[in-house]
């Protein structure tokens, strides 16, 4: 059928205009009735609304008044996660002759998991100070801190440890390495005849992957219960798994030795003191 065009109106829009015109009354109506509708679905929500938070006011004013009340006890928190102090025995006094001394105190950290990072140190006697010393504590490691060679004219009788500082190592550092890090086997020792020189030598095995730049190891001797002497030496490049025969000597004269103790300090907490070697990642136990 023909399309006819009037005015450039087309025969569908005179329809829909017509239809508009027939049904004017029902649109409005329709109009109406939807915005009342509306109206009674907006008031009736918020009505809704109002009703419950009335019912639960005086549960959420409980609410917040318990969390404006209540308080994290920050103090339990750091008392928890605080490390505990460091243990350190009596100062003794080694007099090796000709005007010297040496100073040596056991220091024991009871942390599983917290180490020391840096111990600063010094022993006083009276007016005689030591020079500052420094030493890494491993967590549960029991160490020696000592001076040695400290020349007085007048006799040192009374010795005290003065701790300077303590940095600890945070949880998170406190590594994978094997325990112990270190195995020393053969230790044995013999007095020189001649010389009256006294040596302590021992095997030292790296029982980790990793390669150690540089590890103090503390060679202890006893009388006893009685510490008689004491020495360190530095191995440098400690290769992981490793085993190094190692020679400590005294040149004083001793009283009888009856044992004798090696202990490792060693920094495991500075990336500084590994290395690698071909084929091996550095640091591999961290």
């Amino acid at each position: 059928m023909e399309e006819y065009k009037i005015d450039d109106v087309s025969e569908d829009q005179l329809k829909t205009g017509y239809w508009l015109l027939t049904h004017q009354q029902q649109l409005k109506k329709f109009l109406v009735g939807f915005l009342i509708f509306t109206a009674a679905a907006i008031w009736a929500i918020v009505i809704y609304g109002l009703t419950v938070f009335i019912s639960q006011s005086p549960q959420d004013q409980a609410i917040v008044s318990g969390i404006i009340n209540s308080h994290l006890d920050f103090a339990d928190f750091r008392a928890k996660i605080k490390p505990q102090p460091l243990e350190f025995s009596a100062v003794q006094i080694i007099y090796t002759g000709n005007d010297k001394y040496d100073f040596v105190a056991e220091a024991f950290n009871p942390n599983e998991r917290r180490g020391v990072l840096k111990l600063t140190y010094q022993f006083l006697s009276g007016d005689y100070l030591t020079p500052t010393a420094t030493a890494v504590i491993l967590p549960k490691q029991k160490i020696y801190l000592f001076s040695l060679a400290n020349d007085s004219l007048l006799p040192l009788s009374s010795v005290t440890l003065k701790i300077k500082d303590v940095v600890w190592a945070d949880l998170a550092a406190s590594g994978k390495f094997s325990d112990p890090l270190f195995n020393f086997s053969e230790i044995g020792f013999r007095r020189d005849q001649q010389s009256g020189r006294f040596s302590a030598a021992f095997t030292a095995t790296n029982n980790t992957l990793a390669n150690f730049w540089s590890v103090d190891l503390q060679a202890v001797l006893f009388s006893g219960s009685a510490i008689i002497g004491v020495n360190q030496i530095n191995l440098e490049r400690f290769l992981g798994e490793e085993k190094r025969d190692v020679t400590i000597s005294w040149f004083e004269r001793l009283p009888q030795v009856t044992g004798a103790a090696v202990v490792p300090v060693v920094d495991v907490y500075d990336p500084a003191n590994f290395f690698t070697t071909p084929g091996l990642p550095q640091n591999p136990e961290q």
